[in-house]
């Protein structure tokens, strides 16, 4: 029975290594990291069981290892789940952010249980009744072997060509050069580039080290220069430095120590590499800035992986001093553990809206360890840096004890390298990962590696790893208490299992109705069904309410339109996403039911794009309510965009939807505020410079014409502002110049609707049938059956 137990514990743990980096499935809506946090949640917990159950049904005892890292890591642990306590969104806090999924609590505490399995289930020496830290190593590279075939596959354009000959319709993800198995956005490879800068520091370390001469030798190598060249073609900055750094930092350490002594030679493979990311890391040099010949489809490939966006340091700085300043809580625990979606709304900077990415809500730092600053607070960074510095102590003091020669020995005699077998590789490595920690976000694999060699290192070490031991031979009553337990742990896992699964099928539901691009009422269901199997997950219910409120537009746009089935689509889909829970009675197989709605702004009232979302709904809902509820939907749709304005205050988007709300219910004066704040946050935003003019219109023509005459003067080649401005111009009598702005908005957009409709009226008020008619019917191509341009059509057919 031992026996069963350790081979569930060492084929899970080996299983999870070597899938990881390569796990992935198109069946939900992001396909890398939810199918591998998954993965780690159900491998994880099977080892753990079988690890504890081991213990106290068969050997009748408690046997763990410590080390001097236990009492950091569960202080962190600890503090992560106090601060998702006290977090602004608990689901985010305890499942993640939707869309990214890793950094949450049900991520964390599995990584560092997986953390203890590996001090007490891993040995240097080769046991068969434990993992061996070479063997884990072993596993590691030939994954990652498979993942740079993956990946040059899709850079070569392979994938398109198998699919081509086998018949078979791959996804479309697959057939982008980008796509790799390790983490993908589309056209961005960067974390894959990351995950290999961190398995070149690997072998780096292990042609360092005396590790067997398996581990040598032509595989090795071209491992080695496949990942390099992988790693030019992606020609991302923050790999270059990750390498650059790392390396610098291991060869100085090594040259100070002396660790190689008469074989220094040696250490001109770490420089050759440091010189290689250093001339990679110069513009001029970079792949990207060379001109290439067009016409070649691999290097179009190449050229089509670009870098991903990310938060630079002085912005990432900016959001987490203002998310732990914002209260005392969050001086100490931060905004709550997976939560930075929060704090990059609230408090971004305003320069962030004069950036190409201005748009963009970034859900994660563009530094892993400013991210724990802003989400977990002085507590949480300091646990974490105490864990990193007490590692990095702990190596370099026991260097430092393995290199010390006997006082009979000459120093000639002594071979340090061989001192330190496994302990270079996995040092480089460790190093590598707080580089890349400073410089990049954490996902689900790097957090994996991070954990997963930490805890090689500790027993690479041997010093540091105690072993406690508490029998129940002598206590049967403890072995109750410890059956007992057990039991309770069984259940506990079944529970989080069976969760787990539910979850899986919600985002495969989710998924489904997201691909659905004709059935509404399909997506409504599948959307339905997501949220039976997950209702922890917010951003389901703001989906469904979105999916509500669309069939509801479609039934507008149709000739026999239900005023009835308008309501109930409207209804729902302000129940899914509003403030309250609500009780709905509906049919199912003739008997009348009834459920409970609970509305996304009540589940995370800190969350900007519930807010937003719920503001919209009730914006565009008030022309098919009854009017004596119109004011009270009104004044919903304002507090509503009111919420969001609050939780992300420099978005120029929020204020001027508010505006033009303001501006369409009469309140001219209060639109004019929130269109001059739009054009404050943002100078160029279009939308605030056409709209703050167009607040002038009713009152005060010439202001109107004035704003719209300068906000075009500065930006001459946008279509809305020369429609406008030459609407204005019609309105106000100068139908020539108007015709002069509609055609130059026409050129700019040819398929403009408004500016040909607008075109062919100012020519009708010419007397120009002709050219009038010319331009109706071009409107109406654009909207076959128009009743209103059919009918000006007629009109002027008849006057003919």
């Amino acid at each position: 029975m031992s026996n069963i137990f350790n081979r569930i514990i060492k084929g899970s743990i080996y299983s999870l290594v070597f899938l990881l980096p390569l796990f992935f499935t198109t069946s939900v809506s992001e396909i890398h990291e939810f199918n591998k946090g998954h993965l780690i949640l159900f491998l994880v917990m099977l080892a753990f069981l079988a690890w504890i159950a081991n213990m106290v049904l068969i050997n009748k005892e408690l046997r763990f290892r410590r080390t001097p890292l236990d009492l950091p890591i569960l202080a962190f642990t600890g503090i992560a789940v106090l601060s998702a306590i006290f977090s602004v969104d608990y689901y985010s806090s305890i499942f993640g952010y939707f869309g990214r999924f890793g950094d949450g609590l049900i991520i964390l505490i599995p990584l560092v249980l997986f953390y203890f399995l590996i001090i007490n289930k891993t040995s240097v020496d080769n046991d068969k009744q434990v993992i061996t830290v070479s063997g884990l190593l072993r596993v590691l590279l030939a994954s990652t072997f498979i993942v740079v075939l993956m990946s040059y596959l899709s850079v070569l354009g392979i994938w398109q060509t198998i699919a081509g000959i086998a018949g078979i319709e791959l996804p479309e993800q697959m057939l982008l050069s980008s796509f790799n198995p390790v983490a993908f956005s589309t056209f961005s490879a960067s974390g894959l580039a990351m995950y290999l800068s961190i398995i070149l520091l690997i072998i780096v370390g292990m042609f360092l080290s005396d590790i067997k001469k398996s581990f040598k030798g032509i595989p090795l190598a071209v491992l080695f220069f496949s990942i390099l060249s992988l790693l030019i073609i992606i020609d991302y900055n923050p790999s270059w430095i990750v390498l650059l750094i790392s390396l610098f930092v291991f060869t100085g350490f090594m040259l100070w120590k002396r660790v190689f002594r008469e074989q220094v030679n040696l250490l001109m493979i770490p420089i050759l590499l440091i010189i290689v990311s250093a001339i990679f890391l110069i513009p001029a040099v970079s792949p990207r800035n060379i001109e290439y010949n067009a016409e070649s489809k691999i290097i179009a490939r190449i050229i089509d992986i670009a870098p991903e966006t990310v938060l630079d340091a002085g912005t990432n700085l900016i959001i987490a001093k203002g998310a732990i300043t914002e209260d005392i809580k969050s001086v100490f625990l931060g905004s709550g553990i997976g939560t930075f979606h929060y704090d990059f709304a609230k408090f971004k900077p305003l320069e962030i809206n004069q950036k190409d990415y201005w748009s963009i809500r970034f859900n994660r730092s563009g530094s892993h360890i400013v991210e724990i600053l802003a989400t977990m607070g002085v507590l949480g960074l300091l646990a974490y840096l105490s864990i990193i510095g007490l590692a990095l102590m702990i190596v370099f003091f026991l260097i430092q004890t393995k290199l010390k020669l006997p006082k009979s020995a000459k120093k000639e005699e002594v071979s340090s390298v061989g001192e330190l077998p496994l302990i270079l590789p996995l040092f480089l490595a460790f190093i590598g990962l707080f580089v890349a920690q400073l410089i990049y976000y954490q996902n689900v694999l790097s957090a994996f590696l991070f954990w997963f060699f930490l805890a090689l290192l500790m027993v690479a070490l041997k010093g540091p790893v105690k072993e406690k031991k508490i029998s129940f031979k002598s206590f049967p009553e403890l072995s109750l208490i410890f059956n007992v337990l057990l039991f309770i742990l069984i259940l506990g896992i079944g529970v989080l299992w069976f969760f787990n699964a539910r979850f899986y099928l919600a985002e495969v539901n989710y998924a489904q109705a997201m691909n659905e691009q004709k059935d509404g009422q399909k997506i409504i269901d599948k959307l339905e069904k997501a949220v039976q199997l997950n209702p922890y997950q917010p951003y389901y219910r703001v989906m469904l309410s979105r999916s509500y409120f669309n069939m509801a537009y479609l039934e507008t746009m149709k000739q026999d339109t239900d005023l009835a089935v308008i309501k109930e689509y409207v209804i729902n889909a302000a129940n899914y996403g509003g403030e309250e829970e609500v009780e709905k009675n509906y049919i199912e197989n003739g008997q009348e039911k009834t459920k409970t709605i609970v509305g996304v702004a009540k589940m995370v009232p800190n969350e900007v794009i519930v807010w937003e979302n719920l503001a919209v709904i009730y914006r565009d809902i008030r022309s098919v309510i009854e009017p004596e509820t119109r004011n009270e939907v009104v004044r919903f749709a304002t507090e509503s965009f009111l919420k969001a304005i609050e939780l992300e205050p420099n978005n120029p988007v929020l204020h001027s939807a508010l505006g033009k709300l303001y501006l369409s219910e009469g309140e001219a004066e209060k639109a004019k505020q929130e269109f001059a704040k739009t054009v404050e946050l943002k100078e160029d935003y279009l939308e605030g410079l056409v709209q703050g003019a167009l607040a002038y219109e009713e009152e005060n023509m010439e202001e109107a014409v004035r704003r719209m005459e300068k906000a075009y003067n500065d930006y001459p080649q946008q279509p809305e502002i020369c429609f406008q401005l030459g609407r204005l111009y019609y309105n106000n009598d100068q139908t020539d110049e108007a015709i002069r702005l509609f055609e130059k908005a026409v050129v700019l957009m040819p398929n403009y609707s408004n500016a040909l409709y607008s075109l062919a009226m100012a020519y009708q008020r010419q007397g120009n049938k002709e050219l009038s008619l010319q331009y109706f019917n071009q409107v109406l191509q654009l909207n076959p059956g128009n009743e209103d341009v059919q009918e000006k059509i007629k009109q002027l057919r008849a006057t003919n």
